[in-house]
């Protein structure tokens, strides 16, 4: 706004522009000298004397007040404007209006866009739906839940992170800023000449002398310093283990090789065909003739039957037998004592599991026991038990005319019978294309009952054989994650000498010393492994034709994997504590804290119906159907039932009337009751924290105001 103001001037009248603000000053200069006149003129009247200095005053006073009220000041017709002070000129006054609805324009398109690209994104959802099967869904479904944690958990937080560090750095690096905010409270102490004289910082009508407000900036830049220091240390401690987290998940998923669920596939199918078909120890020597012998022996020198698998070692053929034959009875009242799972036959015998020789003390007899440490074997989890990994063993050669009489002479004499109690197949591939080594183990087990099941298990096994640039990516990776590492040590060694015995008392001392730990158990594993790695190799390349063993580097692998994954848990566990600084994700947490006897209460009642269900389904269906075989494999296709991942209609097929009773009551009294009041009342407690949230931040809001 401007002031049009005619100022004669020699006897020339000019038209010159004033702004408000040089109005506004005008007017206060006015009112300045308008009391010191006044002021002046008491002082006059009081004292019977008047010296020089006082006339001289009132003097330049009144030619003061003449020239601004004549020359400057202009009165407008039927203005009157009250001004004690500077007023606050805001240059966002203008385009209050505009901006307004700039604002109501964008949030209407923003909403408009997200309305059409939800309707687009159901309908082609939908639309392709149709055309998916069974597993499609499951992969989709499994993948848009993935992507959803991901997004939550992992780009949120960090673009939140990147954004606030943005943003601090770059008001650090505007002080012009700082300054706008200093001039603009100055404004606002000086509109405080209306207030009250007694107030220190306030005007007196009485008294033009400005009294400026006590502030005391030492305790308030003490107060500010430590607040950035703080927020200093919290953004370095999210910053660091943001980027631990990264390199964490970098290295680990460096070491996995996606080439491995390939692999597997193709050698399933390799030795698989007719081998879940073998019900006895007779057709064994068939479907080794036809199907093992022909896959494991190609027609490429070393190499199995897909040419891309090298066959490394001898191929073991193993048996675990019966300390005693299971025989029937002669008449009814003779009883049988049922064979021990856990006992096996660890005798030395003859040809054809006769009397043994004396004269021959063979070491390596296929009559002969070999315990586990001569085999090299392990402990195997099969269906029924647990197998040790000694037992009766054959080598089947390195060629296939070698394999054919081998089997040929097992089949001969008799080497499978009624003792047989578990068969294993055992052998090692590499595939050098995908830089995986595969141990491939075909185990037939008995369940006393006179017929034999099957099943394979397939390990692999990373190489230390990799190409440079990506050796040297993973070493650099590798590098600072133990350098962070390292750091987290001195941290807490720091802290535990400050803290003493403190420093077992607090859960997040706890966790950064267990992340510690693990991750040093780790590089020790890790270690070992490549140390067991280089003595298996080193052992193979000495005697090419002996059968080679990775079943302690596999017990370290998978050992190591578990841990991995462990500590990847705690790490984001770590990072969530962190991020739980921001009062807004502590909704979350202080939500499950409050209602945490709701949710233990719902928690076992949904634990007691699923065991309920899962005995009853066991009982029931047991003896006919094998997703219920088990109480734990019941369990596990009950709780599939809830997600749609179980197969009802064998169920219902069996028992048309109880089946469906208890597969609807199973799902409406577990998804539509429980579960919805379990989430009910987590959301109940979500909600108030949000409210008394919001109600903080309003009352923290008008303290700032007023």
């Amino acid at each position: 706004m401007e002031w049009r103001v005619l100022s004669p001037l020699d006897g020339v009248q000019t038209i010159c522009m004033v702004s408000e603000n040089q109005h506004h000053f005008h007017y206060y200069l006015l009112r300045v000298l308008q009391r010191l006149t006044s002021h002046l003129g008491t002082l006059t009247v009081t004292q019977g004397h008047q010296p020089c200095n006082f006339q001289e005053a009132a003097s330049q006073l009144q030619n003061l007040q003449e020239l601004l009220e004549t020359r400057v000041l202009p009165m407008e017709q039927g203005a009157s404007r009250e001004a004690t002070s500077f007023p606050i000129l805001s240059p966002e006054a203008g385009k209050k209006s505009s901006c307004v609805c700039l604002h109501t324009l964008c949030t209407a398109i923003c909403w408009l866009l997200l309305g059409v690209t939800s309707l687009a994104s159901a309908f082609f959802t939908a639309l392709y739906s149709l055309d998916l099967n069974k597993d499609q869904a499951t992969s989709w479904a499994v993948s848009m839940m993935l992507s959803v944690l991901q997004d939550t958990f992992i780009s949120q937080p960090v673009k939140v992170i990147f954004f606030t560090l943005l943003s601090s750095l770059l008001v650090s690096r505007m002080p012009w800023l700082n300054q706008e905010k200093e001039q603009q409270t100055e404004r606002i102490l000086a509109l405080w000449a209306k207030c009250s004289s007694s107030l220190s910082g306030s005007r007196d009508k009485n008294n033009p002398i400005y009294k400026a407000p006590v502030v005391n900036r030492p305790a308030e830049n003490q107060k500010r310093t430590w607040k950035k220091k703080k927020l200093m240390k919290r953004t370095g401690d999210v910053l660091v283990q943001t980027l631990f987290f990264i390199l964490l998940m970098t290295t680990i998923y460096s070491s996995k090789n996606s080439n491995r669920f390939f692999l597997h596939q193709a050698i399933w199918k390799s030795f698989s065909y007719g081998f879940s078909e073998i019900k006895l120890l007779e057709d064994f020597y068939p479907w080794a003739s036809r199907t093992l012998l022909p896959s494991l022996y190609g027609d490429y020198r070393g190499f199995i039957t897909d040419g891309n698998s090298f066959l490394l070692g001898n191929v073991l053929l193993r048996q675990i037998r019966s300390p005693t034959a299971t025989l029937l009875p002669v008449s009814l009242k003779d009883q049988v004592t049922p064979p021990d799972p856990h006992r096996e036959d660890r005798e030395n015998y003859g040809v054809g599991w006769g009397p043994p020789d004396p004269n021959k003390t063979e070491a390596g007899s296929i009559w002969h026991y070999q315990d586990q440490r001569t085999l090299g074997g392990s402990t195997i989890r099969g269906e029924f038990a647990s197998y040790a990994g000694g037992g009766y063993a054959v080598r089947l050669g390195r060629n296939l005319s070698s394999a054919a009489r081998v089997l040929q002479h097992l089949e001969q004499r008799h080497w499978l019978d009624r003792r047989t109690k578990g068969l294993f197949v055992e052998f090692v591939v590499f595939n050098a294309n995908v830089n995986l080594f595969c141990v491939v183990t075909l185990l037939l087990e008995s369940n006393h009952v006179g017929a034999l099941f099957s099943s394979v298990r397939l390990d692999s096994l990373t190489s230390l054989q990799t190409s440079e640039k990506g050796f040297t990516w993973m070493l650099a990776f590798q590098a600072t994650h133990y350098l962070l590492v390292c750091y987290y040590t001195f941290k807490q060694g720091c802290r535990m000498t400050r803290q003493k015995w403190r420093f077992f008392t607090r859960k997040r001392n706890l966790l950064d010393l267990s992340v510690v730990a693990i991750s040093i158990s780790i590089l020790a594993l890790d270690m070992k492994r490549i140390s067991l790695h280089k003595k298996i190799m080193a052992q193979y390349h000495h005697d090419p034709d002996r059968f080679v063993s990775f079943s302690e580097a596999l017990r370290v692998s998978c050992a190591l994997s578990h841990l991995m994954g462990f500590l990847v848990l705690l790490a984001t566990v770590q990072l969530w504590n962190l991020l739980l600084h921001n009062p807004r994700l502590r909704v979350i947490s202080t939500s499950l804290s409050k209602a945490w006897e709701e949710v233990v209460g719902f928690l076992l009642v949904i634990l007691l119906l699923l065991s309920s269900y899962a005995m009853t389904f066991n009982l029931l269906f047991g003896w006919s159907i094998s997703d219920y075989r088990t109480f734990f494999r019941s369990a596990v296709t009950v709780v599939g039932l809830l997600m749609g991942i179980s197969h009802h209609e064998k169920v219902i097929d069996l028992h048309p009337v109880l089946g469906t009773f208890l597969i609807l009551s199973h799902v409406i009294l577990m998804v539509l009751v429980i579960i919805n009041l379990f989430v009910s009342a987590i959301l109940i407690a979500f909600g108030k924290e949000r409210k008394s949230l919001q109600e903080s931040v309003n009352t923290r809001t008008a303290q700032l105001e007023s």
